[in-house]
């Protein structure tokens, strides 16, 4: 096999951009059967300029295998724009400039595909729709995207899908008939994935059904800054389902401050957005409670309670020829100055780079073997390309891949909880993307620290408001009157019998003079006899008052 590499600087914007132009063939093309010419550009940030072999290893691999077509890459990145969600500025620009300097012929089928955000692809699918030109998002999608008669040319083929993830979460979550729930949402440019999350499940899950609030954060100056309490605090009072959108050394900590907080007993569920099962993208890390400091015991319980979500991408990985990994290795090292570990797997955006260039030789091939009456089938027309996509089942060494009538690929999710023993994640549920349906086909179930789900919020409301609550305050309020009533009724009833014995004895000693007076009466009434008046009340008062206080003290006993 022969190389031969191009490398130049371009672009009158008077930015600096490495084109790398990389074309693979073989010596035996010389027969005159070449009747096709593929070029696939991929117009990329720096921060997935390391799944960029995967189209090189696509194009090696189908160059032997399609003799009538030549596949070539051209690479289009600067290094100053590390991620894709500041790409998508310039990302038409770019694309515009690299098209309008050629001529292109009816055998000549030109492809930009890359790993784009969503906004990215937005964009470029509007410009490419107008050349007649194949889009191919290997990361991005969008919800807009499946309309054919909007972007015609544009496609989806990554390891991962927006709405997938919230078709998923209105599954699961009506499942457990929760319709509260919370978002935590990463401001990060870096992580431009969880934002584009967070914006696809908001517009998905909609009232009046869902109930969502949102909090964000922003970790782009350091996860040690995020203030997770004021977050969590805020989270807690509007949900008990909290969705985290972030990487998962944030999401890590956020648990940890929840377990903190008393957050993972059992009245909250958690949710973490794994958007790969094997990584080795240095933004997307596996999370993992064990990171060698001082909380791996706190969060690992704290991750218990933890839901991760990621597509299963897992089996295209593992069923990557070996050869091709290898070569996808080495590429990543040689032309990239990347280093991948051996026992490191290749990461799933880098399988799809690879998959999706052997879609594009199937087709291509299908459409340069088409028979046509003048016997000159035509590369050129990008909305046939890629309605030949469209429901179509794909045979590829790692997978069978379907795409659908959107021109969508559906992957399936799993929903994984920490195995308290094993230390690791271990999936529960299955979401079959294109059934839309959910199973537990691994023998397992989830673990709630009080036995069942917590439920969809407190039994008052989360701010004490609901109906039923204010119902039975008024019920008490209006006993707890009647109780007060009641007694006051039933002291003045106690205290009745005693002022009219008051007033007896008042009236009594206001009548001594129809008394007989003998000899032993009127002594004892000498004996009793008052200075005044005044005297006499007195001693009233304090027999009345003796007798209150031994009624009183009868009560309280």
């Amino acid at each position: 096999m022969m190389f031969s590499t191009k490398i130049t600087q371009s672009f009158p914007s008077q930015l600096f951009f490495h084109i790398l132009l990389l074309h693979l063939w073989w010596g035996s093309r010389t027969d005159g059967t070449l009747v096709g010419n593929v070029t696939i550009v991929s117009i990329t940030s720096y921060q997935y300029l390391k799944v960029i072999p995967g189209y090189e290893a696509g194009i090696d691999y189908v160059n032997a295998r399609f003799p009538n077509l030549h596949f070539q890459h051209e690479l289009i990145f600067q290094k100053s724009i590390y991620s894709c969600d500041v790409l998508a500025d310039y990302s038409v620009n770019f694309a515009a400039e690299f098209y309008y300097r050629r001529k292109w012929s009816a055998s000549d089928l030109v492809i930009f595909s890359a790993p784009m955000c969503s906004g990215e692809l937005l964009q470029l699918a509007s410009i490419t729709g107008y050349w007649n030109v194949p889009v191919v998002s290997i990361v991005g999608t969008s919800p807009t995207i499946s309309n054919r008669k909007k972007y015609p040319t544009a496609l989806t083929t990554g390891p991962l899908n927006n709405s997938v993830l919230a078709n998923f979460f209105k599954a699961f979550l009506s499942h457990f008939a929760w319709t509260t729930l919370c978002l935590i949402c990463d401001n990060n440019d870096v992580v431009a994935y969880y934002k584009a999350n967070c914006g696809i499940i908001k517009t998905e899950l909609k009232r009046p059904k869902f109930d969502i609030q949102t909090v964000t954060v922003d970790s782009k100056k350091g996860r040690d800054l995020v203030d997770y309490d004021a977050a969590l605090v805020t989270a807690g009072k509007s949900a008990r389902v909290i969705i985290i959108l972030a990487r998962s050394d944030v999401t890590r900590q956020f648990m940890i401050f929840a377990h903190k907080k008393n957050m993972t007993q059992g009245d909250y569920v958690f949710f973490y957005v794994e958007p790969h099962t094997k990584s080795n993208l240095p933004e997307f890390p596996n999370l993992d409670w064990r990171t060698g400091d001082l909380d791996d015991e706190v969060a690992r319980v704290a991750l218990t309670l933890l839901i991760v979500i990621t597509f299963d991408n897992g089996p295209s990985i593992d069923q990557l020829p070996s050869k091709t990994a290898a070569f996808i290795k080495n590429r990543t090292a040689s032309q990239y100055n990347i280093t991948v570990p051996p026992e490191q797997k290749v990461s799933a955006i880098a399988v799809s780079a690879f998959e999706t260039t052997l879609m594009f030789a199937l087709i291509a091939n299908e459409t340069v073997n088409r028979p046509e009456t003048d016997h000159k089938p035509n590369l050129n027309d990008g909305a046939s390309f890629a309605k030949a996509f469209l429901n179509r089942t794909f045979v590829l060494p790692t997978e069978n891949l379907y795409v659908t009538s959107g021109g969508e690929r559906y992957p399936d999710i799993l929903a994984s909880q920490l195995n308290s023993t094993s230390g690791y994640f271990e999936p529960v549920s299955l979401y079959n993307a294109q059934m839309e349906a959910l199973s537990r086909p691994f023998g397992r179930n989830y673990s709630w620290p009080k036995g069942t789900p917590p439920v969809n919020e407190p039994y008052c409301g989360f701010t004490g408001q609901n109906l039923v609550c204010r119902e039975n305050t008024q019920a008490a309020t209006i006993l707890t009157i009647a109780v007060a009533l009641a007694a006051v009724l039933a002291v003045m009833l106690c205290l009745l019998p005693l002022s009219r014995y008051i007033m007896w004895r008042l009236a009594l000693s206001d009548q001594w003079w129809l008394l007989d007076y003998g000899p032993g009466l009127f002594k004892a009434l000498q004996a009793r006899r008052y200075s005044n008046w005044t005297d006499r009340l007195s001693e009233v008062d304090q027999k009345a008052n003796n007798t209150v206080s031994m009624m009183a003290i009868a009560i309280l006993y």
